[in-house]
């Protein structure tokens, strides 16, 4: 198993707080691959050298390229993509910049996550801003719920207009959308600024020559298979980012298809 970090676990260890996944529970699972005889070769960038000796060969990259609103002022110091803010938290155990006043841009569980997190660490002030209803939202509602219980605010449909600041963010615009708030004017003063507004897919032509979608995703049917036949994928990488129990669960698809692939003698 290829890993460019240097500990395993991916998005578990990487992009989910520890109130959620207690970092113990992934390093079990991990030993007990390891216990199984799987071999972890981490900080290594794979490229398609690196798995030309295989036989059969699984793609569960995820989804790492960071997205931010295409708006004036993401380029100024204290913007953060949401897997950038989530990592950071995650590595340095709440020790990082998180910001005292904070604006997180996004409606769903990723939104909620980074505006909880920035809250324990001690962020003063903490808001989610999201351009639609609560009800459209695709976050859980208990989520939110929770999150307003730790005392932070959630503004909807007011989309995001721009981010200003000498340098470093002072202040971020929005302007209504719909409804009584359409056409109308918000100015939060703030000194970081999380975008939780999905993260996009890296080029996989570097690891395997697949058929990707529009959007840069692997194709892959429901058990794991490309038009590759030497290739198999799932995850976030072919379903665009949902759960983790729909990748594990697309993983064993996959594993399925493998094994009879294998069985059937590789080429």
């Amino acid at each position: 198993m290829f890993d460019r970090n240097e500990k395993a676990g991916g998005v578990l260890t990487y992009g989910i707080v520890p109130s959620r996944l207690p970092q113990e529970v992934v390093d079990q699972d991990i030993a007990a691959a390891e216990g199984l005889g799987i071999k972890f070769q981490l900080g290594k960038e794979v490229g398609e050298e690196d798995v030309a000796d295989f036989d059969a060969v699984f793609v569960g990259t995820g989804l790492w390229a960071p997205k931010l609103p295409p708006i004036p002022g993401t380029d100024l110091a204290g913007v953060y993509a949401a897997n950038d803010y989530l990592r950071q938290a995650r590595e340095s155990k709440g020790e990082f910049e998180h910001g005292k006043k904070v604006v997180v841009i996004g409606g769903g569980d990723v939104a909620v996550d980074c505006a909880v997190t920035a809250k324990l660490c001690g962020a003063e002030d903490v808001r989610i801003v999201y351009r639609r209803t609560l009800e459209e939202a695709p976050g859980n509602m208990v989520e939110f719920q929770y999150a307003l219980s730790l005392g932070i605010g959630i503004t909807t449909n007011m989309a995001p207009e721009s981010i200003v600041g000498d340098g470093k963010v002072e202040a971020m615009n929005f302007t209504g959308r719909k409804g009584v708030v359409e056409g109308s004017k918000l100015t939060l003063e703030v000194d970081t600024v999380v975008c939780a507004i999905g993260q996009g897919a890296e080029d996989q032509s570097k690891v395997a020559s697949v058929k990707t979608n529009e959007k840069g995703g692997i194709e892959a049917d429901k058990m794991g298979k490309t038009d590759n036949e030497k290739f198999f994928a799932g995850g976030d990488i072919v379903n665009g980012g949902k759960t983790v129990v729909e990748a594990v669960a697309e993983g064993k698809a996959a594993a399925a298809s493998i094994v009879e692939y294998l069985q059937k003698g590789a080429k």
